[in-house]
């Protein structure tokens, strides 16, 4: 499938994102995927980014070349998200942990039912 040179889908109902492997279609001279659910990032090759936007226009959820310059997310690093409820509680943790040492006890009592 690496020399096909036609590749037509447009108006099917399609949905799901364009699967990286496409990228090696070197052959590929005319390519439309317009007008169908697909979503996510268009596949980086030098085939790809050589069609026009018409060629994936409808698809609301596709980002990257030639549709828009970068997809949500590009730009930001990941990193940890701060938790908000950490800040200045040390007193409520150590009053949980009172309780959780305290009930140990409790446990065992009811427990085994001494």
């Amino acid at each position: 499938m690496t020399i096909l040179e036609s590749f037509d889908v447009s108006m099917n109902q399609l949905t799901g994102v364009i699967p990286q492997s496409m990228a090696s279609l070197t052959f590929l001279s005319h390519l439309n995927i317009s007008y169908n659910n697909l979503y996510g990032r268009i596949p980086s090759g030098t085939q790809f980014q050589s069609f026009s936007a018409l060629s994936f226009i409808g698809n609301y959820d596709l980002c990257g070349p030639p549709l828009t310059p970068s997809c949500i997310g590009d730009d930001t690093i990941p990193g940890p998200i701060p938790n908000v409820d950490d800040e200045g509680d040390e007193d409520n943790d150590w009053i949980d942990m009172k309780w959780f040492y305290m009930s140990i006890p409790l446990g065992f009592v009811v427990g085994f039912g001494v």
